[in-house]
């Protein structure tokens, strides 16, 4: 991700920082439960993947209250307001020395 990525020009991104989306389509498969299981899971992929990686960032949907109250027990507290203009005013990061 770094400073290539769009989001990269709201914050101080390093080189070897990751970002992601993800789009869960099936009802059954959302909500709290769920997301305590995958998020973290990927996660941990993507620190261990690339051992530079130090700070994993998601920028989920300002109108998405049900995932920003999932996000710190997914291991992804949100970190602070920005006035990006990609999907809304908040962004979450995840870092490996406190992952």
């Amino acid at each position: 991700m770094g400073q290539e990525d769009s989001i990269g020009a709201y914050y101080a991104a390093d080189d070897f920082d990751r970002g992601w989306h993800v789009l869960i389509g099936e009802a059954a498969f959302r909500g709290q439960p769920y997301v305590a299981a995958w998020m973290p899971s990927i996660s941990h992929y993507l620190f261990l993947d690339d051992c530079r990686t130090q700070r994993l960032v998601i920028e989920p949907r300002v109108d998405n209250a049900k995932m920003l109250r999932n996000l710190p027990s997914a291991v992804m507290p949100m970190s602070r307001r920005s006035i990006s203009p990609i999907s809304g005013p908040c962004w979450a990061c995840s870092y490996a020395n406190t992952f």
